[in-house]
């Protein structure tokens, strides 16, 4: 978080953000950070655990089939929670963070199935989904972690 507030610092003092936008990203973020410092304080069990994982990835899942559903438009491939004018940049990074989590369970896991599961179709929507939102940052990011769920969406 202080990086965020630090890049947006030396944003405003060489002109390149201009008005509240780089403060309200950096609120954003500390949101995003307050919420997870919420639920992991709330979590009691491995079990409640996994319903939350699970949540958020079929959320997950239906986020990436109507963003895929947006590509045939030819329009910026944006998130269905960002209102009118959707921001891809949100939308790829949420995506990347899920292919991450997908990642690391399938590394952690020691059953075959799981495995599957975690690095199989779901991951291939939400590589798609993500490479189609044309956020330079991203693709570029997703390209260095995960080429191998790029390859199989037949993006790279």
């Amino acid at each position: 978080m202080a990086a965020t507030a630090i890049a947006t610092l030396i944003g405003y003092m060489t002109g390149t953000v201009a008005g509240f936008g780089g403060a309200f990203y950096v609120l954003k973020y500390v949101e995003y950070f307050i919420v997870y410092y919420m639920v992991v304080n709330n979590l009691i069990d491995r079990r409640q655990a996994w319903r939350l994982v699970t949540a958020a990835f079929l959320t997950a899942v239906i986020v990436s089939l109507i963003g895929m559903t947006q590509i045939p438009s030819g329009q910026r491939v944006s998130a269905p929670f960002e209102g009118k004018e959707g921001e891809p940049n949100t939308f790829g990074g949420y995506l990347l963070l899920l292919i991450a989590v997908a990642g690391g369970i399938a590394l952690e896991t020691a059953r075959l199935r799981t495995r599957a599961i975690y690095l199989g179709s779901p991951g291939s929507c939400r590589s798609r989904s993500c490479s189609r939102s044309r956020a330079r940052p991203t693709w570029a990011r997703s390209r260095r972690s995960r080429p191998s769920a790029c390859s199989r969406a037949g993006v790279a």
